[in-house]
This record gives structure tokens, C-alpha cells and sequence, in this order.
């Protein structure tokens, strides 16, 4: 045999034993040692499944090597109804195959209908307001001849109209009749402050007499000239009777 010829079958036979230790070296890995670090502790990421649709994430996590289970199911009014809004654990977190990935599934975004509200009074309509799980939004206020004051004329949006929770409702709430009959309150027994800004609240104002009246405290409404209730046109004027200051 030339020396030519057996320089080259010394390099094929080289390259034989090469490839057979690669493939026995690679077998041994992949069967041997590569399941023997796995079992002592081996670990992978946890994959991301936000965001992504059930069917989809629990292929994901199934072809990961880690289990799937529901959580449970929230309403979300960013996340698209049957996709996933969070998980446990992280995603990226470090864990053994056979791991449990828990989610937590969208459901349709939360509605509410707008309560009916008007003819009531507008603290009242604001607590109808949250328990339906919506948000009291601003006073909004008109006048009215039919609807007495401080009660709700309607709402905006308006009753009936279903809302994302936390929506807010606003309230057009009556300031009375801006002409016509009104209500005297009754100004007896209160400080003259107290009763002129009743009395301005109501439209109307006060008639002052200061008398001297030892029984009633100073600056204090003693009698008035229209009984309370009675019904009069707004602008007039109520005459009342008023325990003098003491003198210094």
C-alpha cells in the first residue's frame, strides 16, 4: 500500500471515531445527564402567557412541560374576554417542568344600568349612585317649577343606560322656581344670620323689628309676620320680630 493511500484511510478512520464519540458523547448527554440534572434541580423559565387567549396559553404551558389551571375569572375593561390577565408564577421566574402556571381569566368588562333618579333628593340619588357601583359626578343646577328644590331633575347620562363600573352620573338638581309661589320657612328660634340666609336661599327677604325681650336670646328670631308654609311670591319681604342686643 502507497503511503499516500494509507494517509488518507488513517484520516477517514480519524473522522470515523470522531463522529462515533459525538454521537455516543451526545446520547450519553441527552439521555444520561441531561434527565439526572433535571431531576436534581434543573430549572426553566416560566413562559409569559398575559395577555394571551386560554386555549393558547394552556398550549403554551403544556408544551412548556408545566400544568395549567384557572385561578378564577375577573372582569376587566382592558383585557379582551377570555384572555389571560395575570399569572402565578411570574412569568420568567425560575421552576422545574411539571410546575403548576395558575392565570387569572377575563370575563366581559362589568356594567351597570344608571339607576332612576329623578323627583328624589340629590344625597339620596348619590348613594343609588355608588351602590350601584357607579361614580356620583357633578350638581348640576337648574331651575324648576314643578320639582321642589334641591331634588333630582334627571340624570346624564340618563336612567337606564348601562355604564362600565366607576362610570360617573351626573345630576341636574332643581334650584326651585326662578318666579312664583314659594315656601315661608319657619325662621323662629334662630340667629338673624341664620335666618337671613335661609331666607335668601328661598328667595325672599327679611322685615326686621328689634324688640327687647328678656326671655329670648339677643339677635334671635322671636315671631314672624307669615306663618311658616303659607305660600307667597318670591322677592317678598317677611317681617320678623328680633330680641334686641343687650346695651354695653
Amino acid at each position: 500500500m502507497s503511503p499516500a493511500i494509507r494517509k488518507l484511510l488513517n484520516v477517514v478512520i480519524y473522522a470515523l471515531i470522531l463522529c462515533a464519540g459525538l454521537f455516543v458523547g451526545f446520547t450519553i448527554f441527552d439521555r444520561i445527564l441531561m434527565p439526572a440534572y433535571t431531576r436534581a434541580g434543573g430549572k426553566i423559565s416560566i413562559p409569559d402567557v398575559t395577555g394571551v387567549s386560554l386555549e393558547e396559553s394552556e398550549k403554551i404551558a403544556r408544551d412548556g412541560g408545566f400544568e395549567f389551571r384557572i385561578m378564577r375569572e375577573e372582569h376587566s375593561d382592558s383585557i379582551p374576554e377570555g384572555h389571560v390577565i395575570s399569572q402565578r408564577p411570574e412569568p420568567g421566574s425560575p421552576a422545574k417542568k411539571g410546575r403548576r402556571i395558575s392565570v387569572v381569566v377575563s370575563l366581559s368588562a362589568a356594567t351597570a344600568p344608571v339607576p332612576e333618579l329623578a323627583g328624589i333628593h340629590f344625597r339620596a340619588a348619590q348613594l343609588l349612585i355608588e351602590k350601584a357601583g357607579l361614580n356620583p359626578g357633578e350638581i348640576i343646577p337648574e331651575h324648576s317649577d314643578s320639582i321642589e328644590k334641591e331634588k333630582v331633575l334627571y340624570s346624564e347620562p340618563p336612567a337606564g343606560e348601562e355604564l362600565y363600573l366607576g362610570s360617573k352620573v351626573d345630576l341636574y338638581v332643581s334650584m326651585g322656581s326662578e318666579t312664583g309661589l314659594v315656601k315661608v320657612p319657619n325662621f323662629m328660634g334662630q340667629l338673624l344670620a341664620d335666618a337671613k340666609e335661609l331666607a335668601r336661599q328661598e328667595g325672599l327677604f327679611l322685615a326686621v323689628q328689634y324688640r327687647k325681650i328678656p326671655s329670648v336670646p339677643e339677635n334671635t328670631v322671636y315671631r314672624q309676620g307669615t306663618d311658616p308654609g303659607a305660600l307667597v311670591e318670591r322677592g317678598n319681604s317677611i317681617f320678623v320680630i328680633v330680641a334686641r342686643p343687650k346695651e354695653n
